[in-house]
């Protein structure tokens, strides 16, 4: 033990926690004027969608930033400097050749593909030339869905995959598309792998040095903050390196000790406050639950083991005798592919994951309880169109070990009187409930259980 008693780790944190008292009090000082946190984005609920939109927009030569097509020739000129020594980039070059095929390209958000799936943002050239961008922030990939997307492009098309992940590493798991045709494809061309950042940053860094308007490079200044902030390794979840924080704990031996200490302790107390947190929207659930004598709450708080379809279902309200179809749960996104354990967490009515036959396809009462449920509530629109939320669904609380909600997470967890978490569990607590007299009185009345 580096500490005999835990006042001995008190004193040896006290002028750490000094120190930082008088750095975040001089920051808030500096703030008051300078207000770097604040972002024209911080009010707007922005999703993959919407930053598609923001992406296809600054594309399109015709958008209203006025710009004609100096944005949309700086992303191809720089799709085709960052890939020309590995990569066959002849496509991009051919079209980049030919002006006024930049100048009068079009772009498209969503875009059908032959077998149902969409594109996220899709850029026509002509019949034989056009681009798509996949635009990947949580959401995992669908069976074959790069594949597919590939196979829908004629030939004078490509695709990029654009992904806050490194792609490279996503390529292993053989879900999307296998490494060998992925190597395949941008072998001819036809698939650009990117990271959202710096590829994004260095996309907006060009356009600010483009654009003509100082109105437009204050927009792309917000964007750029946007991505930085957001959608890059790390993002808000680090709490910014300080100097003089560091000289305390290199200098003085009892705060290095505690330093140490600390460290060896962060994440199992990271995973206790999240813990705490969701046994308490467990233990509101019960309570409203007392009706539904043949249903019961399923907890796993072990994310080492996702559903089949990528997600952690930490909480679950199933019925005690059957596997439905269709359950109430909570859940959080895509955890194959993100660090970020407790990111993206959304409740509603989804797809059991225990359910064997929902591996193969959709359940054929689908559009029976979409029925039921239409008009209940807002939908977000996932899920196909079955209710389903985001908690917390400003961007910065979607990361719940980043600082600042972490520091939620322990107000709540010492008093439970944070009346940010207190209001959102009974939002999702009474939504939950409703959705589950829904899904208990449509399967009673199929007559598959009691």
């Amino acid at each position: 033990m580096l500490f005999d008693s835990a006042d001995e780790l008190k004193a040896a944190l006290a002028p750490i926690a000094a120190k930082l008292s008088e750095i975040d009090e001089k920051r808030q000082q500096v703030e008051l004027k300078l207000a770097s946190n604040f972002s024209i984005f911080d009010p707007i609920k922005y999703d993959e969608n919407v930053i598609s939109r923001i992406i296809a927009h600054l594309l399109d030569p015709k958008g209203s930033h006025s710009q004609g097509s100096s944005f949309l020739k700086a992303y191809l000129q720089m799709l085709c400097k960052e890939n020309y020594e590995k990569y066959n980039t002849n496509k991009i070059k051919e079209i980049l050749k030919n002006q006024s095929l930049v100048d009068e390209a079009y772009v498209r958000c969503e875009d059908s593909t032959k077998d149902g799936g969409r594109i996220d943002i899709t850029v026509f050239f002509d019949a034989s030339k056009k681009f798509g961008i996949e635009n990947k922030l949580t959401a995992g990939d669908q069976k074959d869905q790069v594949l597919k997307y590939l196979e829908s492009l004629p030939d004078g098309g490509f695709l990029v995959y654009l992904s806050i992940e490194d792609p490279e590493k996503k390529l292993g798991k053989e879900w999307s598309i296998t490494k060998k045709e992925a190597e395949f494809e941008r072998g001819r061309g036809r698939l650009f792998l990117t990271k959202y950042d710096p590829h994004m940053s260095r996309w907006i860094d060009k356009c600010l040095i483009i654009a003509k308007s100082d109105k437009i490079r204050w927009y792309l200044a917000e964007i750029k903050q946007l991505v930085t902030t957001n959608f890059s390794d790390g993002g808000n979840s680090q709490m910014e390196s300080n100097n003089e924080v560091m000289e305390i704990f290199l200098k003085d031996e009892r705060s290095f000790k505690a330093a140490l200490m600390a460290a060896s302790y962060i994440g199992r107390m990271k995973e206790q406050l999240a813990q705490n947190y969701l046994e308490h929207i467990q233990d509101e659930l019960k309570k409203g639950m007392q009706q539904y004598k043949n249903w019961k709450i399923d907890t796993d708080y072990d994310k080492s083991k996702p559903g089949r379809d990528g997600r952690w279902y930490p909480i679950k309200i199933k019925n005690k005798d059957h596997e439905l179809p269709y359950i109430v749960s909570l859940m959080f996104e895509d955890q194959t592919t993100t660090t970020k354990r407790y990111n993206k967490c959304f409740y509603g009515i989804v797809e059991n994951p225990d359910f064997e036959q929902n591996s193969k396809g959709p359940s054929e009462y689908f559009d029976k309880i979409k029925d039921k449920t239409e008009g209940v509530y807002s939908s977000m629109g996932w899920s196909g169109g079955l209710p389903r939320w985001e908690c917390f669904n400003n961007n910065k609380d979607q990361d719940w070990m980043a600082t600042g909600f972490l520091l939620k997470l322990q107000k709540f967890y010492i008093e439970k009187k944070s009346s940010t978490l207190l209001e959102e569990a009974k939002i999702v607590v009474e939504r939950m409930l409703k959705l589950l007299e829904i899904v208990a009185s449509f399967f009673k009345e199929k007559g598959i259980i009691k």
